[in-house]
């Protein structure tokens, strides 16, 4: 059991629903985190008598007039099943400053009794439309296959799921180059060039100012994601996309690991990061009394 629970090339998630508190605690004491619900009213019971680090996942079709009081809760929706439950999941994210982590649900099986969307209707999973839901992050896919005993069915339906995931993901990684600053961003974005197969290539600060050198080129035409490894003003992104445009090519994205801004960057574009930590900031003069006694420190990498 251990085995399966610690296993780090997946996340296996315990279905707890209808399961007591007791049940869960002695999976939890086990070292296991995550653990999947289907019912508000009983997510809501468990996550407030439970201890705060267990990822809570929502893996049941979802109600659009539910969605407010799950968002604050889980760290995956398993179940995104229309554009109306999409739109509202990223409204309800934003009134709390949050980016939820979302699998789109695909109906494998073509069955009326199961949701998802069609083969047919997922053509809003592109960068353009995506840029949309600006607190919405989606993971991946989810498919629930016909109930049969008929196992070449089964494998049939699940291979149509992947391959619906092979082509999105085509789709939305195709950009030709990662683009990092010197030096916080260089081992990310290699990392991550690495991972996808993309060539990475780092800017330095000269006289101020960002530029390419050993022999790094963009070339015309080029689409470019911008990586860093926190972005907190947007300040070194922003400089980098204007090395961008100077080459003549085109920003597809920014990514980081930590988003720290607060949702106030300079950035307009939608941030796509792995943490998102929503630390207040004071102009000097509005800093509360309570921690006027500490000297502020202004935002950013530098010293500015």
């Amino acid at each position: 059991m251990e085995d399966i629970l610690f296993n780090k090339n997946f996340t296996c998630v315990a279905v707890s629903k209808t399961k007591p508190i007791e049940d869960i605690e002695k999976i939890y004491n086990l070292g296991h985190k995550d653990f999947g619900e289907n019912k508000v009213q009983e997510l809501e019971l468990k996550h407030s008598n439970l201890p705060k680090d267990i990822n809570w996942h929502m893996i049941c079709h979802l109600q659009t007039n539910k969605v407010k009081k799950v968002v604050p809760l889980v760290s995956l929706i398993h179940s995104v099943d229309s554009l109306k439950l999409l739109k509202t999941i990223n409204k309800e994210s934003k009134k709390i400053n949050k980016i939820t982590d979302c699998l789109i649900q695909i109906n494998i099986s073509n069955e009326d009794s199961k949701y998802g969307f069609s083969e047919d209707q997922i053509n809003f999973l592109n960068k353009n439309s995506l840029n949309e839901y600006q607190n919405v992050r989606i993971r991946g896919l989810m498919g629930m296959a016909s109930f049969s005993s008929d196992k070449n069915k089964v494998e049939k339906e699940f291979h149509f799921l992947k391959g619906i995931f092979n082509e999105l993901k085509k789709e939305l990684t195709d950009f030709d180059i990662i683009l990092s600053p010197a030096m916080g961003g260089v081992i990310v974005g290699y990392e991550l060039g690495k991972l996808l197969g993309k060539r990475t290539i780092f800017s330095e600060r000269v006289d101020g100012e960002f530029k390419l050198r050993r022999d790094f080129n963009i070339e015309k035409g080029n689409k470019v994601l911008i990586v860093e490894d926190v972005i907190t003003t947007g300040k070194s992104s922003l400089e980098c996309s204007k090395l961008v445009s100077s080459n003549g090519a085109e920003i597809i994205g920014y990514a980081c690991i930590i988003d720290r801004s607060n949702g106030q960057s300079n950035i307009k574009d939608k941030i796509i990061s792995q943490v998102q930590l929503n630390i207040p900031t004071y102009k000097k003069e509005d800093l509360p009394k309570e921690l006027q006694s500490i000297n502020p420190v202004k935002p950013g990498s530098r010293n500015l």
